[in-house]
């Protein structure tokens, strides 16, 4: 068997189907012997072969009610000597319902006569005593089969299967082994064997243990007594049947001392399970080794303590209970421990702990008030029998009803204060998070906040704050933990921090940069490229990756020691993604916890919603910065217009011929303005208000380079245009109109594209004056901006004003409507003066052709 286990591949897949097949004939066989008892004549109680009353029972049947016990020898039927149990199996068969079968009976020394009618062996007897522990045998077998599958390279998925083939098949052929017999061998050989298997699992998982390390040979020592009780019972079986036996070998066992040993042995076993067990709990060198042995261990208290604690309940109720069910209990612990193997990350181990925990309490403070409730009346009310009327389970459970979501509302409290005390109050910081979050727009004191919201609660020693830089390629690292000054805290500053764990909430002031903790330091020189196995399955993935996953996940197979040496290199046991629009923007490194515990669903929970609001945070905060550069350099790129004029004007312009000092010159200045940009400012993201506005700058700019006009600048959310200049242009002031009606239709086609992306309509005011500027180029050497000075672009400006006053969206000066050529229809409106102006100025609103 070790050699099976040791990784050799090209045998293991051979071993695991030809067990798997064996193990479906053996369900077959056992599924069908114990359908063909049904609706037949039994004797009233079941054997083994050997003519012992089977340890399968039920206490309606005859059998039991007329006092056969466990192994206790059928000598002879009616009189006549039986050699084995298919005699009395025959014997039931040839009689009717109701006769009387006269039984010699051997128990304790002394012989006696027992008197059993024959009966019917019914299809609930065949649920009951049959097909449960038939089915608790294959669920057992399946989640052999489903970890070997999962992890087919791992030691442990290997033993696990052999553990859960034993035992299933165990439990599979222990009907069979009192009735048909055909699988008797199988029962007795499992039997030896499983206990061993659990004992061998154990002494390997949830961690090796270290002794095997220098003794590998050891790790199988367990089943070399196992392999001497079959034996026992081979010889046993040989014996039995009639088979030679040597003259000189005149011992021959006894089923009840075989069956006594097997029983010692499985107890050793199991106590060497619990031991094993307590150990890795307590000293296994790894953390995860711990939480799954908290795990298993949660297991064992559900497969084991609940069935215990019905058991008693049962007895002291006085009621009668199917007590094959428990089965279906016990299954829960090999589950568990299934699961610890598939679910190398426990995130969710403390959580459904705590929770199950709880529901037991409750449950047995009900059982426990029914119990009490029921004594009482039958003491104190007796005579009356109100405990055994109708309508008192009735009352009991609207009762229940009522109180129990209060109860184990408070239970639960109570079992989070004294088992799993609360290292953090979640909501309180999300809370803090959100607020902090969108109120930095820096991305150092961003990444120094996630740091700090990451590290605090969950007191880890060390952690960082990776970000990808898309021009290079790379992910840096922006904050890091400075592990020099964590080394240097004194002792008494390590038990103050591990006495303030149990704090239910930190204080987190976001006072700029002095509220940054003095434990991070920033842009360590570690950086990843975006080509790094490790970076590239988390970009896939797009969820968080622990150290077990590197070690034990198949997803990893073939980058697993890169990955490994990446973790390392960060000092990480935990990464979580930054994830912004699908992708992954940077990374959030965790170190091991102070406190020694693993990461729980709810830290994974909180590091998720931080990573979530933490990339949208430095997201909006590269995106403010990005405007903010772009701002900066605009007059470098082309002079902040070039791209909205044509090659020619922009070579004229870069050539240096607008002189410095300027030109009078006259032109017409259309000033454009959206309406309620705030309010779409405050309620979609920076992003999105940024592909907005460009849009509908791009359309509008659009409109006003086909009209021959120039874009002199965006300001915030107007558009300042000029049309007859740089270069002459006739009738620029029909130009200009041509170009306000031709925005006025782009914005049509915009408000379509918005409405489609859900967002609500723009509205724009534009305004259009014609009149003397100084055109100029006006700045220093290094940085020039073309822009029109004059009274001409004050009025323009404040027209375009007017339009909120007067509900309109189109307002020209009567300037511009006299020199129009083209047949455009105005409606002039009352003269209106603005501000700067002494004289009302006449305006025209722009109608449409």
């Amino acid at each position: 068997m070790g050699g099976l286990m040791t990784g050799r591949s090209h045998i293991t897949p051979i071993v695991f189907y030809t067990l798997s097949g064996l193990m479906a004939v053996i369900c077959v066989v056992s599924f069908v012997s114990a359908v063909s008892w049904i609706n037949k004549p039994f004797a009233g109680f079941l054997t083994y072969k050997e003519l012992l009353v089977g340890s399968i029972a039920n206490r309606e049947w005859p059998g039991t009610k007329a006092g056969l016990k466990f192994l206790d020898k059928i000598v002879a039927v009616d009189g006549q000597p039986v050699s084995d149990g298919q005699d009395l199996i025959d014997a039931a068969a040839q009689r009717k319902p109701g006769d009387l079968i006269h039984y010699t009976v051997e128990s304790g020394g002394k012989t006696h006569q027992v008197s059993v009618p024959v009966t019917i062996f019914s299809t609930k007897d065949f649920l009951l005593i049959f097909f449960i522990t038939f089915l608790g045998g294959v669920i057992l077998f399946a989640l052999g089969v489903i970890v070997f599958v999962l992890k087919p390279n791992m030691h442990s998925s290997w033993v696990f299967f052999y553990v859960c083939l034993s035992i299933g098949a165990y439990m599979v052929s222990s009907p069979d082994s009192q009735t048909g017999y055909l699988l008797n061998h199988i029962n007795t050989l499992t039997l030896s064997f499983f206990p061993a298997t659990v004992f061998h699992f154990f002494s390997v998982f949830p961690d090796r243990k270290r002794v095997l390390d220098r003794m590998p040979k050891l790790e199988y020592l367990i089943y070399v007594p196992a392999s001497i009780l079959a034996a026992l019972y081979h010889f046993y079986y040989l014996s039995l049947s009639g088979i030679l036996i040597p003259d000189a070998i005149t011992w021959r066992p006894d089923l009840r001392m075989l069956g006594a040993l097997a029983r010692f042995f499985t107890l050793f076993c199991a106590v060497g399970m619990i031991t094993f067990l307590i150990h890795s709990n307590y000293r296994a060198a790894t953390i995860m080794a711990r939480q799954r042995a908290r795990m298993i261990a949660f297991g064992v208290f559900i497969g084991f303590g609940i069935p215990v604690f019905l058991m008693v309940a049962v007895y002291f109720l006085k009621v009668i209970f199917p007590w094959n069910f428990l089965v279906l209990f016990v299954i829960i612990f090999p589950a568990t421990i299934a699961y610890s193997i598939i679910r190398h990350n426990l995130f969710d181990a403390d959580t459904i702990i705590r929770q199950t925990v709880g529901y037991v309490l409750v449950t047995a403070a009900v059982v426990g008030a029914y119990g009490l409730v029921t004594v009482s009346f039958n003491v104190f009310m007796g005579k009356y029998q109100v405990a055994q009327s109708r309508t008192f389970p009735i009352l009991f459970t609207l009762g229940v009803i009522l109180v129990f979501n209060p109860l184990r509302n408070r239970i639960q409290i109570l079992v989070d204060r004294l088992f799993f005390r609360k290292d953090y109050d979640y909501q309180e910081i999300m809370q803090k998070i959100s607020e902090t979050m969108r109120s930095l727009l820096n991305q150092n004191q961003i990444c120094k906040g996630i740091m700090k919201f990451a590290l605090e609660p969950m007191f880890v020693d060390s952690g960082s704050v990776m970000i990808l830089n898309k021009a290079k390629n790379e992910y840096e690292c922006f904050i890091n933990t400075d592990k020099r000054r964590e080394a240097k805290r004194s002792t008494d500053d390590a038990v103050k921090a591990s006495m303030t764990e149990k704090r239910t909430v930190f204080e987190y002031e976001t006072t700029g940069a002095t509220a940054i903790a003095e434990s991070v330091t920033e842009n360590s020189n570690l950086i990843l490229s975006v080509d790094e196995p490790l970076m590239r399955k988390i970009a896939e993935l797009k969820k968080e990756i622990t150290l077990y996953d590197i070690k034990e996940s198949s997803l990893f197979e073939s980058d697993r020691q890169a990955c490994e040496q990446v973790f390392e290199r960060l000092g990480a046991s935990l990464i979580v993604p930054l994830i912004y629009e699908n992708r992954l923007s940077g990374v959030i490194t965790m170190g091991q916890k102070k406190s020694g515990k693993f990461y729980n669903r709810e830290d994974i929970n909180l590091l998720t919603a931080l990573a979530s609001q933490g990339a949208l945070a430095i997201e909006n905060a590269r995106m403010v910065e990005e405007i903010i550069e772009k701002e900066r350099i605009r007059t470098k790129i082309l002079d902040a217009f070039g791209k909205y004029v044509t090659p020619e004007v922009r070579d004229q312009i870069l050539a240096g011929k607008i002189p410095l000092d300027g030109e009078s010159k006259e032109v017409t200045v259309l000033f454009a303005d959206l309406r309620d940009f705030t309010t779409l400012a405050e309620s979609t993201t920076p992003k999105e208000v940024v592909r907005i506005i460009n849009g509908y700058f791009s359309e509008m700019a659009d409109a006003i380079g086909q009209n021959h006009g120039l874009v002199l600048q965006f300001i915030g959310d107007e558009i300042e245009a000029v049309f007859g200049a740089p270069l002459p242009l006739e009738n620029h002031p029909t130009h200009a109109v041509r170009a306000a009606l031709a925005m006025r239709e782009r914005l049509v086609v915009v408000n379509e594209n918005l409405k489609q992306q859900g967002y609500g309509p723009l509205r724009h005011g534009i305004g259009i004056h014609t009149g003397d500027v100084v055109a100029a180029n006006i700045g220093s050497e290094d940085r020039l901006s073309y822009a029109m000075v004059g009274d001409t672009v004050n009025v323009a400006s404040r027209i375009q004003g007017l339009n909120k006053e007067l509900g309109t969206d189109f307002l020209i000066s009567a300037t511009t409507v006299e020199k129009l050529v083209d047949n455009i229809e105005v409606e002039k409106l009352p003269a209106t003066t603005v501000k700067g102006k002494r004289d009302p100025v006449n305006i025209y609103k722009l109608k449409y052709l």
